[in-house]
């Protein structure tokens, strides 16, 4: 009995699959292999704000900073060399008020979007839409003026050191030359610190 039972259902499973379109068969079997090979990964949790400490710890400074003119930053430079604790006070005062804008934006947001989802009016709706996109726009472009500060100056970081090193490259026998005068005259101990120091007298 059990036989036949098991016969039948082989028949059954046989018919089935015959049935089945061929070509949605192989895209099931496609799509199962897929699946196996790379399970889906659950996205990660959305990180809380920084608290204000944290943000004045971490990015706060460095925003503030990238967010200056490059005259700004040239003295802010300047003032970190020659006054460090007045260049700290200045910096963090400035990214306090970068963290302040930050939180009333937020605010505002939080604002904006509850009115949305309350509003039936679909003109007020329009309207709120609007002044959302204005306030995240402006985040953005802020944002896109620091990284394109930075990025030029990286550049000019770049150009510097290119100029540097074919500059060495240039002079580099006199540069090895003043290094092996100095291993031969100076004291053991000193003669690797002279090395740095031939190179850069000669450039």
């Amino acid at each position: 009995m059990k036989k036949h039972l098991f016969l039948a259902a082989l028949i059954l499973t046989a018919a089935t699959l015959s049935a089945a379109d061929p070509g949605t068969v192989t895209q099931q079997k496609a799509k199962a292999a897929i699946a196996a090979e790379k399970p889906l990964r659950p996205r990660p949790p959305r990180r809380p704000p920084l608290s204000r400490e944290e943000f004045l710890r971490g990015p706060g400074i460095w925003r503030a900073f990238a967010m200056m003119s490059a005259e700004e930053q040239k003295e802010m430079r300047k003032l970190q060399r020659t006054e460090p604790e007045k260049y700290q006070a200045l910096m963090r005062k400035k990214a306090e008020e970068l963290f302040n804008a930050e939180q009333l934006r937020r605010k505002q947001i939080a604002e904006i979007v509850e009115k949305y989802h309350a509003s039936t009016d679909n003109a007020e709706k329009e309207n709120l839409k609007n002044e959302l996109r204005n306030i995240v726009k402006e985040r953005f472009d802020n944002q896109l003026r620091a990284m394109r500060g930075d990025l030029e100056r990286t550049r000019a970081r770049v150009t510097r050191l290119e100029k540097e090193l074919k500059k060495r490259e240039t002079n580099s026998d006199a540069i090895i030359d003043a290094m092996l005068k100095r291993h031969l005259e100076a004291n053991p101990k000193n003669a690797a610190r002279s090395d740095i120091k031939a190179g850069h007298k000669k450039q």
